[in-house]
């Protein structure tokens, strides 16, 4: 984290994300850096999200809804930021809630994008009212279907459990 302090890199793959719109590839790129430096600290993720990082994440999978990529980094990155409470309502707020669950039902074919949807879902859960967000948008469906989709996968069934419990 030390190496980072100072030299903007977070608001720089924000920037970056904003400008360059139409590149799901270079989008996946930015997520993974996000996803990377949200996994050092809480002042790591409390930075992603003062920079516009939720929103940025949310913007990515609105827009490549139909890339398994770009939505796996996305819902990394998400449950990563998701262990913040503010960032929780933050991301309640701004509508990620119901495009974790509508990338699901998207998507059902990708274990990995199910995998990590599960364990976003799950930790956006632990605020009572997104537990009940999520199940008044079909988030206990979208998980059951994964389930049903993906059975043979332990690590996925395991997140599943997790955000059913």
């Amino acid at each position: 984290e030390q190496v980072l302090s100072g030299s903007n890199v977070v608001e720089t793959v924000v920037s970056t994300m904003r400008h360059q719109i139409n590149s799901p590839k270079l989008q996946e790129k930015c997520l993974g850096v996000l996803q990377n430096v949200s996994m050092r600290s809480k002042n790591a993720k409390q930075e992603i999200a003062n920079a516009g990082g939720i929103g940025a994440v949310i913007f990515a999978i609105k827009e490549f809804m139909g890339s398994p990529s770009v939505l796996e980094r996305s819902f990394t990155t998400m449950w990563s930021l998701a262990v913040l409470e503010d960032n929780q309502r933050r991301i309640a707020q701004e509508g990620g809630i119901s495009l974790v669950i509508n990338g699901m039902m998207a998507n059902i074919e990708y274990e990995k994008v199910q995998k990590q949807a599960c364990g976003c879902l799950c930790t956006l859960s632990t605020n009572s009212e997104n537990k009940t967000l999520i199940r008044d948008l079909g988030g206990v469906d979208a998980i059951v279907y994964a389930m049903w989709a993906h059975y043979s996968s332990d690590a996925l069934l395991i997140e599943a459990c997790r955000a059913l419990s």
